[in-house]
């Protein structure tokens, strides 16, 4: 059975396909609790612990605000949101193309 890692697996959509892909697939959910996808080495000991034939992220964090509405006041929601939805993204691929390298 291929054992697929799903980040944000813990959110709304993320437990809703987790359900769903269970199914037919070994399914590890992932939440902020589990691995901080900002962080690239708390990624990087996900992988180096896990073998994982299928990756999807689901991971997000969504600041709802006009770019005319950002402040000193938000700013930290504001970096939140890249954080996660680009650096984390980020992380869970160079760590994914790492470990396929390490496979060859």
């Amino acid at each position: 059975m291929k054992k697929i890692a799903l980040f944000g697996g813990t959110g709304g959509l993320g437990s809703q396909l987790k359900s769903f892909l269970d199914k037919e697939y070994s399914v590890i959910a992932i939440g902020s609790k589990d691995a901080d996808v900002t962080n690239h080495e708390s990624v990087r000991q996900f992988f180096d612990n896990n073998d994982i034939d299928i990756v999807i992220n689901l991971s997000g964090y969504n600041y709802d605000s006009f770019i005319h509405k950002y402040s000193d006041k938000n700013v930290d929601q504001i970096k939140k949101q890249i954080d996660i939805n680009i650096v984390g993204t980020i992380n869970i691929v160079s760590c994914c193309v790492a470990k396929m390298r390490e496979k060859k």
